[in-house]
Protein backbone atom coordinates (compact mmCIF):
# COMPACT_ATOMS: atom_id res chain seq x y z
CA UNK A 1 0.00 0.00 0.00
CA UNK A 2 1.33 3.41 -0.97
CA UNK A 3 0.85 6.35 1.36
CA UNK A 4 -0.54 9.58 -0.08
CA UNK A 5 0.44 12.84 1.62
CA UNK A 6 -0.48 15.64 -0.74
CA UNK A 7 0.67 19.17 -0.11
CA UNK A 8 0.88 22.35 -2.12
CA UNK A 9 -0.54 22.52 -5.61
CA UNK A 10 -2.00 19.29 -6.98
CA UNK A 11 -2.76 18.89 -10.69
CA UNK A 12 -5.45 16.76 -12.26
CA UNK A 13 -2.82 14.21 -13.31
CA UNK A 14 -1.29 14.02 -9.84
CA UNK A 15 -4.73 13.64 -8.26
CA UNK A 16 -5.50 10.81 -10.72
CA UNK A 17 -2.28 9.01 -9.74
CA UNK A 18 -2.93 9.59 -6.01
CA UNK A 19 -6.52 8.35 -6.40
CA UNK A 20 -5.31 4.95 -7.60
CA UNK A 21 -1.99 4.86 -5.72
CA UNK A 22 -3.75 5.47 -2.40
CA UNK A 23 -6.56 3.02 -3.17
CA UNK A 24 -6.85 1.91 0.46
CA UNK A 25 -4.79 4.63 2.14
CA UNK A 26 -7.07 6.03 4.83
CA UNK A 27 -4.14 7.46 6.83
CA UNK A 28 -2.52 10.05 4.53
CA UNK A 29 -3.71 13.54 3.61
CA UNK A 30 -5.27 15.13 0.54
CA UNK A 31 -5.39 18.86 -0.08
CA UNK A 32 -8.56 20.48 -1.39
CA UNK A 33 -7.41 20.44 -5.01
CA UNK A 34 -6.44 16.76 -4.79
CA UNK A 35 -9.82 15.89 -3.29
CA UNK A 36 -11.87 17.80 -5.88
CA UNK A 37 -9.76 16.54 -8.80
CA UNK A 38 -10.36 13.00 -7.49
CA UNK A 39 -14.09 13.71 -7.33
CA UNK A 40 -13.93 14.93 -10.93
CA UNK A 41 -12.13 11.69 -11.88
CA UNK A 42 -14.92 9.73 -10.21
CA UNK A 43 -17.66 11.69 -11.99
CA UNK A 44 -15.92 11.41 -15.37
CA UNK A 45 -15.64 7.62 -15.03
CA UNK A 46 -19.31 7.40 -14.03
CA UNK A 47 -20.39 9.79 -16.80
CA UNK A 48 -18.55 7.85 -19.51
CA UNK A 49 -19.91 4.54 -18.22
CA UNK A 50 -23.47 5.93 -18.09
CA UNK A 51 -23.17 7.08 -21.71
CA UNK A 52 -21.96 3.63 -22.76
CA UNK A 53 -24.71 2.00 -20.70
CA UNK A 54 -27.36 4.30 -22.24
CA UNK A 55 -26.18 3.57 -25.77
CA UNK A 56 -26.36 -0.15 -25.13
CA UNK A 57 -29.79 0.14 -23.49
CA UNK A 58 -31.13 2.23 -26.36
CA UNK A 59 -30.49 -0.74 -28.62
CA UNK A 60 -33.43 -3.09 -29.14
CA UNK A 61 -34.22 -4.45 -25.64
CA UNK A 62 -35.48 -7.78 -27.03
CA UNK A 63 -32.03 -8.42 -28.46
CA UNK A 64 -30.36 -7.46 -25.17
CA UNK A 65 -32.57 -9.85 -23.21
CA UNK A 66 -32.08 -12.68 -25.67
CA UNK A 67 -28.28 -12.54 -25.41
CA UNK A 68 -28.19 -11.69 -21.69
CA UNK A 69 -26.45 -8.35 -22.21
CA UNK A 70 -28.90 -6.55 -19.91
CA UNK A 71 -27.69 -8.59 -16.92
CA UNK A 72 -24.08 -8.21 -18.00
CA UNK A 73 -24.42 -4.41 -18.05
CA UNK A 74 -25.94 -4.44 -14.56
CA UNK A 75 -23.09 -6.66 -13.36
CA UNK A 76 -20.42 -4.40 -14.92
CA UNK A 77 -22.09 -1.32 -13.41
CA UNK A 78 -21.98 -2.97 -9.98
CA UNK A 79 -18.30 -3.86 -10.41
CA UNK A 80 -17.43 -0.29 -11.47
CA UNK A 81 -19.19 1.13 -8.41
CA UNK A 82 -17.48 -1.35 -6.10
CA UNK A 83 -14.06 -0.63 -7.60
CA UNK A 84 -14.55 3.13 -7.16
CA UNK A 85 -16.17 2.98 -3.71
CA UNK A 86 -13.02 2.27 -1.67
CA UNK A 87 -10.76 4.94 -3.25
CA UNK A 88 -13.54 7.53 -2.95
CA UNK A 89 -13.86 6.76 0.76
CA UNK A 90 -10.09 6.81 1.21
CA UNK A 91 -9.62 10.18 -0.53
CA UNK A 92 -12.51 11.51 1.58
CA UNK A 93 -10.83 10.25 4.77
CA UNK A 94 -7.50 11.81 3.70
CA UNK A 95 -9.24 15.14 2.94
CA UNK A 96 -11.06 15.19 6.28
CA UNK A 97 -7.77 14.42 8.05
CA UNK A 98 -6.08 17.27 6.18
CA UNK A 99 -8.89 19.59 7.31
CA UNK A 100 -8.03 18.63 10.89
CA UNK A 101 -10.83 16.27 11.89
CA UNK A 102 -9.92 13.61 14.41
CA UNK A 103 -9.65 9.93 13.45
CA UNK A 104 -12.74 8.96 15.46
CA UNK A 105 -14.93 11.59 13.81
CA UNK A 106 -13.76 10.54 10.34
CA UNK A 107 -14.41 6.86 11.11
CA UNK A 108 -17.85 7.65 12.54
CA UNK A 109 -18.87 9.78 9.53
CA UNK A 110 -17.76 7.14 7.03
CA UNK A 111 -19.41 4.34 9.07
CA UNK A 112 -22.68 6.31 9.21
CA UNK A 113 -22.48 6.86 5.45
CA UNK A 114 -21.95 3.14 4.76
CA UNK A 115 -24.81 2.21 7.11
CA UNK A 116 -27.12 4.71 5.41
CA UNK A 117 -26.05 3.45 2.00
CA UNK A 118 -26.83 -0.15 2.93
CA UNK A 119 -30.07 0.82 4.68
CA UNK A 120 -31.22 2.71 1.58
CA UNK A 121 -31.17 -0.59 -0.32
CA UNK A 122 -33.94 -1.83 1.99
CA UNK A 123 -35.71 1.45 2.83
CA UNK A 124 -35.35 3.90 -0.09
CA UNK A 125 -36.39 6.91 2.02
CA UNK A 126 -33.18 6.52 4.04
CA UNK A 127 -31.22 7.65 0.96
CA UNK A 128 -32.37 11.19 1.78
CA UNK A 129 -30.23 11.10 4.94
CA UNK A 130 -27.33 9.83 2.84
CA UNK A 131 -27.73 12.80 0.50
CA UNK A 132 -27.56 15.17 3.48
CA UNK A 133 -24.36 13.45 4.62
CA UNK A 134 -22.89 13.77 1.11
CA UNK A 135 -23.61 17.52 1.27
CA UNK A 136 -21.86 17.66 4.64
CA UNK A 137 -18.87 15.82 3.11
CA UNK A 138 -18.80 18.35 0.26
CA UNK A 139 -18.79 21.25 2.73
CA UNK A 140 -16.05 19.62 4.80
CA UNK A 141 -14.10 18.97 1.60
CA UNK A 142 -14.05 22.73 1.00
CA UNK A 143 -12.46 23.51 4.35
CA UNK A 144 -8.84 24.69 4.29
CA UNK A 145 -5.99 22.57 5.57
CA UNK A 146 -5.95 22.44 9.37
CA UNK A 147 -9.30 24.21 9.79
CA UNK A 148 -10.36 21.90 12.64
CA UNK A 149 -6.95 21.20 14.18
CA UNK A 150 -6.05 22.42 17.65
CA UNK A 151 -2.92 24.18 16.44
CA UNK A 152 -4.58 27.59 16.80
CA UNK A 153 -5.38 27.55 20.54
CA UNK A 154 -6.70 30.68 22.18
CA UNK A 155 -4.45 32.45 24.65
Amino acid sequence: MNKVNESGKVTFGQAWKDFWKGYVDFKGTSVRAGFWWAMLDYFIINFVWNIINSIVKSYNMHVLYSIGLDKTMIFITGIIHLVLFIPILSVLARRLRDAGLKEGVITALIAIYIILLLASLVVPFVSFAGIILIIIFAILGCMPTGKFSNSSKEM
